[in-house]
């Protein structure tokens, strides 16, 4: 007699083959998703490094200076702290003792400080200090500068949730 091979299908004798739930991944594979892991990590830590920077960015508002020198000083360290993530600002306000205004251009380096509403006088660094030293100044800080912190917080947060939804 002859034994028939009977196909798998709706017979009694059927097994259902679960797939492998860690199928054996490419070498390119697993650089890729190493490279996105390392990606989420470096965004997560820029996101935390931002927030920071607002809080201190927040406790220097209104901060008081008592010379022309700490107002250069105050506005290096800003520059430096607001480089390190990549945000640029265009400059400074302060005001000094005598209730002029002070505006500092990061593009030029200059000081530009207002006698009136229509009439400024720009000075060099140097200058500035010379001339300004034993004034006593105050920093303003422009609102527009914690909403360009909240809004590159915000692009990180949907390029990591991005990233963290991609399957690989």
């Amino acid at each position: 007699m002859a034994k028939v091979y009977q196909f798998p299908g709706n017979g009694k004798n059927t097994q259902k083959v679960k797939a492998n739930p860690n199928p054996i991944r490419s070498e390119e594979e697993m650089q890729l998703k190493n490279t996105v892991a390392l990606l989420i990590v470096s965004y997560e830590e820029s996101k935390r490094g931002l927030e920071e920077i607002k809080a201190e960015i927040k406790e220097l508002d209104s901060m008081h200076l008592k010379s022309a020198k700490e107002v250069i000083k105050s506005i290096k360290d800003l520059n430096k702290r607001f480089l390190k993530y990549g945000v640029s600002v265009g400059g400074y306000r302060f005001i000094a003792s005598d209730e002029r205004e002070v505006i500092y251009t990061n593009a030029n380096e200059l000081f530009y400080v207002c006698e009136d509403d229509e009439n400024a006088t720009t000075y060099l660094a140097g200058a500035f200090i010379e001339q300004f030293n034993h004034y006593k100044f105050t920093l303003l800080l422009d609102e527009s500068i914690y909403h360009i912190l909240d809004e590159r917080m915000y692009e990180l947060e949907i390029t990591i949730k991005t990233l963290k939804n991609t399957k690989i």
